[in-house]
């Protein structure tokens, strides 16, 4: 089931402004904290943020595929 994006913000202990800049950058669209992302685009969130702490703008959208 999908997530909002305000919940997996608060799950990673980050703002959501800056959750939702990270997706865009990441070429994942969003309007704002209350969009869904499905779940593969969640635990890839989740992976960057375990893997790095907190991922720069400029990285994500580096790695984005």
């Amino acid at each position: 089931s999908k997530i909002r994006v305000h919940e997996l913000a608060k799950e990673l202990g980050t703002e959501s402004k800056a959750l939702v800049e990270e997706l865009r950058a990441m070429g994942i669209s969003v309007n704002g904290v209350q969009s869904g992302l499905e779940p593969h685009q969640a635990d890839e969130v989740r992976r960057r943020h375990s893997t790095s702490g907190s991922t720069s703008t400029t990285t994500a959208a580096a790695a984005a595929r």
